[in-house]
């Protein structure tokens, strides 16, 4: 038997339904591009010129073109720079993102809620596979091509001013740029998801907050029920790590670089962390023993001989 489509068909289907997607999401796109704009290159060059005005305003006349004063100026603004990536990443960029995958997921895939709208569609001359494809696509392009102009006029900015570097770990352009990419794409598979799944848009929606929200809560939980019931058995002992607490969760996931090392609900309850704690067995011990673990007594085999 042979099959009556073509591999070819498919990826002409698969082109005409991206492009027809990325026409009708054009406005979004230039949107997002002009909020990323706005919130990034445009806030950084206005605080590093005002750095600028604020170093030479304090210099005296006399001294100024020095090289020491050209090194303390750099590392002002690179300083500046950093301060302001560890705001504008967590606080604008991120957010940003994931509002704009939740919205394009309900325009692109809201046509799947409504009974009427799903027969047209599944009636046009066009496979259910290249239109799921085609529509996933055209949302990721309109959410990375606006967070690619950012950060590019972004690092344009740092370069413009001398800044050696585009900061460092997790608040460097570079590295932001990445992760914004790959947050984004994770939130919005995840919506695409919970869209087809869900029996319209309100239950869409929901099913994202719920589980995003739900699942840390629901760990946490379980684990603060655990140590309430298991005697001897804290939160510390369990998995502590944000990575765990966020595994199914990829919308609060998108923030993981931009928290501090030791930052988990875990380690909220029991600042000292396990690594400074007893293990379970231990702790339990010295409880019915007034404090004291008690060494475990060895019979030797000479007194079984003698007697």
């Amino acid at each position: 038997m042979t099959s009556t489509t073509s591999f070819p068909e498919r990826l002409r289907e698969f082109r005409a339904t991206c492009l027809q997607a990325l026409k009708g999401n054009a406005g979004v796109a230039a949107l997002y591009a002009l909020l990323q704009i706005l919130l990034l290159p445009v806030i950084v060059l206005i605080n590093l010129q005002n750095a600028v005005s604020n170093y030479n305003a304090g210099l005296p006349a006399a001294a100024a073109g020095t090289a020491k004063q050209a090194e303390s100026l750099a590392s002002t603004l690179a300083r500046s720079y950093n301060s302001l990536l560890q705001v504008l990443l967590p606080g604008a960029a991120v957010p940003m993102a994931l509002l704009l995958a939740v919205v394009l997921c309900v325009r692109l895939f809201g046509y799947m809620q409504n009974r009427r709208s799903v027969d047209l569609y599944h009636a046009l001359p066009v496979g259910r596979v290249p239109m799921l494809l085609g529509r996933w696509c055209a949302g990721l392009a309109v959410l990375f091509v606006p967070q690619a102009i950012g950060f590019g006029a972004l690092a344009l900015v740092a370069r413009a001013f001398g800044i050696p570097g585009t900061g460092s770990g997790a608040f460097s352009a570079g590295f932001g740029l990445l992760w914004l990419f790959l947050g984004t794409a994770a939130a919005f598979t995840f919506a695409v998801f919970m869209a087809v799944c869900s029996g319209n848009t309100m239950d869409a929606v929901l099913s994202i907050l719920g589980v995003n929200a739900g699942y840390p809560a629901l760990l946490f939980c379980a684990q603060y029920l655990t140590m309430l019931t298991l005697p001897g058995y804290a939160i510390s002992d369990g998995p502590s790590s944000a990575t765990v607490y966020t595994l199914f969760a990829p919308f609060a996931a998108a923030f993981l670089p931009f928290l501090p090392p030791a930052a988990s609900p875990a380690r909220a309850l029991s600042p000292g962390g396990s690594a400074s704690r007893p293990p379970c067995w231990r702790r339990a011990a010295c409880c019915t023993s007034g404090g004291k673990a008690k060494p475990r007594r060895t019979i030797s085999r000479s007194r079984f001989r003698r007697a």
